[in-house]
């Protein structure tokens, strides 16, 4: 199916004639791209080889010097208070009288790799002819699509861009009219008359009082063609041709790949993606190695399975221009205590040392307890 915009519509008593085409379509207008479009989608173009791009081998980045988090008593105490007091189902009194039996700290790591990718793509484009300048192939050959110079965004930020490819446009009939500027009314199939709202096509309405709406002849004239059957090509606007050209579609997407320790603590996990951690570790290039001789063997196996996965995505299909691997460090926190003599337990996550309590002893609604 042929794309299509619709810019407007001219009166329908009258054909309208086309503006002047400055030539007939052509047999090879673009001879670099006929052998692959097709009438849908929009088919990707693979970038130039980029020698620079090598197999990734084991001599990898040196990890970070890292140690454990630490918090005292009161931290803990006052983040289990601020807990409880904004909650309207708690209440504070245990926060605030519990004793406190042992603080465990974990230091989770959560490994981030960002590879930013341009990909590229080309579909054909159709637009109403009404006289605008045709880039015809007769200007010159057409550029390939990695050959045509496109602006990017900042380093990994998503972005997509459309760019009419030079000297890929040329004149044709609409398809859609055949040139004869009018259709057939969608809301009436062409007859100029439609069943009546007002009296559902008897003549008649609710109460068997006789139908103004209609004459009492069940039907009435299209609100859509106005009667007459037809309406204005949208396609074409009512001018019966169209440019058409290839239309080049720049796609610039940051890939990113995460990988978070699970400790084993009883912490769900999914958790740690709504707080910060501290950044020990970044390394940024246009391709990054793996981690070697992390403390944490499941951080640099990560890094390594990631950045291998990556290149392995990227590298054929599309133009890697940047990657950065991090690696972040959640404190993590569990804290057991005393009530009333039996023994309970919470957890602090994150630099904003939000807590996480599934069995404090003093609710009253049970949605508020699994929040």
């Amino acid at each position: 199916m042929e794309n299509s915009k619709p810019l407007g519509s001219v009166g329908l008593d009258t054909q309208p004639s086309a503006p002047e085409a400055p030539s007939a379509e052509p047999s090879r207008p673009f001879s670099i791209y006929e052998t692959f479009l097709t009438e849908e989608g929009i088919l990707p173009q693979s970038p130039p080889e980029d020698k620079s791009l090598q197999e990734i081998t084991p001599n990898g980045t040196n990890s970070p010097i890292i140690s454990l988090p630490t918090i005292d008593d009161d931290c803990a105490r006052e983040a289990l208070i601020q807990f409880a007091t904004q909650k309207c189902c708690y209440g504070a009194t245990p926060a605030k009288n519990l004793v406190l039996m042992e603080i465990k700290p974990y230091a989770t790591f959560k490994y981030r790799l960002e590879t930013f990718t341009e990909d590229r793509g080309v579909k054909w484009v159709n637009e109403p002819f009404h006289g605008q300048d045709v880039d015809g192939p007769e200007r010159g050959p057409a550029p390939s699509a990695w050959e045509i110079a496109v602006e990017g965004p900042p380093l990994f930020v998503d972005c997509i861009v459309d760019v009419p490819v030079p000297h890929t446009a040329y004149v044709k009939v609409c398809s859609t009219c055949s040139g004869l500027c009018t259709v057939i009314c969608y809301v009436c199939g062409g007859l100029g008359r439609r069943t009546c709202i007002s009296c559902g096509g008897t003549g008649r309405q609710m109460n068997n009082t006789f139908c103004y709406s209609c004459s009492g002849m069940g039907r009435s004239s299209c609100y859509s063609c106005f009667g007459r059957g037809r309406i204005t090509c949208s396609d074409c606007a009512g001018n019966g041709k169209q440019i058409r050209y290839v239309m080049l579609t720049v796609t610039w997407k940051n890939n990113i790949t995460e990988y978070i320790q699970d400790r084993q603590t009883g912490f769900p996990l999914k958790k740690f993606s709504k707080v910060n951690g501290d950044n020990i570790f970044c390394d940024q290039s246009v391709m990054v190695y793996p981690i070697v001789g992390f403390p944490e063997e499941d951080i640099s196996e990560a890094s390594r399975v990631t950045t291998q996965k990556h290149l392995e995505m990227f590298s054929s299909t599309m133009r890697i221009h940047q990657q950065r691997q991090t690696i972040e460090r959640i404190p993590l926190y569990h804290v057991i205590y005393d009530w009333k003599g039996k023994q309970h337990s919470y957890y602090i996550y994150g630099t904003e040392k939000k807590v996480y309590a599934p069995g404090y002893p003093a609710r009253c609604c049970w949605l508020c307890s699994i929040l």
